[in-house]
């Protein structure tokens, strides 16, 4: 066994499992097809392809299974033809409909209200860019940053919950301080700091410590409710720790879905039990996607941080923090990330 699944293992075994309420949430995953083209995407070669999963039967597992709350995914979820469809269908079954968007569609008042009349409440904007120049370079797109901008504009006209995604690389991370200024325009209810990864194959040369840096300066600057920061190791957010968001504090992140659902196939024989399955499916991500070393043994975070991204650790290192290890996922964010505000939030709509 090599010396990183060592470690991983030690650190599980150490591993206390928070007996709080978990996410009921999934992604409705509408497929990769998709009408911009990121820089930084992990579907480059699949945004052409169109939908061939059957979405009703994804929302009728989903259902069953004891999900409250979906948010459609891809790809861009907007633009599939039988869009209307899966929301009319969706809003008899579910406590919260949201969908991650590049806003294109949103641009037109009618469209957004049409949405919201079939049941969607929630939009998670991909807003990468901190003016028209960059947003319209990062996502491919001539004239998108003055499509999502407006988009934004009518999803809080319409009193929708409004966050935003902000894929943090090497192409915008220096820029921080205009995007918070943008931040405290908005005013969202949540933001998601995305620190570039590597999955299917996407490249990035920038290290930790230069997004570290450039996200905890953006968060002193801005006034928003939530706040994540996803899969970066806690070594380099100390201080910071609460807005962290590894793969072990994903299933009580009540903002998104609980990844135990990938482990399942689509099929109604496969029910079982809700959250049976969410540290396996966490264990099994860190496992075949993150690596901890010998530093991480002397570190306060081992139990509860993922390490580095394997394909990172050419220009990344993990750093020891001295202190007593904590064993609970859930340690710094269950005082500031709480389903009582969660569902305060959702009730209003």
């Amino acid at each position: 066994m090599r010396l990183e699944n060592k470690i991983c293992d030690y650190a599980n075994s150490l591993l206390l499992i928070p007996q709080d309420e978990l996410a009921r949430r999934s992604q409705i995953f509408i497929g990769t097809f998709c009408n911009y083209d990121c820089i930084f995407c992990y579907y480059k070669g699949k945004l052409h392809k169109k939908n061939t999963v059957d979405i009703i039967q994804q929302l009728n597992f989903v259902h069953d299974y004891g999900v409250l709350d979906i948010e459609f995914t891809g790809g861009e979820p907007t633009i599939d033809p039988r869009w209307f469809e899966y929301l009319e269908y969706s809003q008899d079954k579910f406590r919260q409909i949201a969908c991650i968007t590049n806003g294109y569609k949103f641009k037109d008042m009618g469209f957004l209200k049409s949405s919201k009349e079939k049941g969607l409440k929630e939009i998670l904007f991909s807003l990468h860019g901190y003016d028209e120049s960059s947003h319209d370079f990062i996502v491919g797109r001539k004239g998108s940053w003055e499509r999502i901008t407006k988009a934004i504009s009518n999803a809080k006209e319409l009193d929708l919950i409004v966050r935003l995604n902000y894929t943090v690389g090497s192409f915008n991370y220096a820029q921080m301080d205009s995007y918070a200024d943008k931040i405290n325009e908005i005013q969202p209810t949540s933001v998601n700091f995305l620190p570039i990864n590597t999955w299917n194959g996407a490249n990035q040369e920038i290290t930790y410590q230069q997004i570290a840096t450039s996200i905890k300066n953006c968060i002193d600057k801005i006034s928003v409710p939530f706040i994540t920061v996803r899969f970066m190791p806690f070594c380099y957010m100390e201080g910071y720790e609460k807005y962290v968001c590894g793969w072990y504090q994903h299933p009580y992140d009540y903002f998104d879905w609980n990844n135990e659902l990938n482990l399942l196939p689509v099929l109604p024989q496969s029910l079982g039990n809700y959250g049976d399955t969410s540290f396996e499916f966490a264990n099994s991500q860190r496992q075949d996607c993150f690596v901890k070393d010998k530093n991480c043994l002397k570190c306060k975070y081992l139990c509860i941080c993922d390490g580095i991204q394997k394909e990172q650790t050419s220009i990344n290192q993990t750093i020891a923090i001295s202190g007593e290890v904590i064993k609970d996922p859930q340690h710094f964010r269950r005082e500031y990330y709480t389903l009582e505000n969660y569902n305060k939030i959702i009730g209003k709509r």
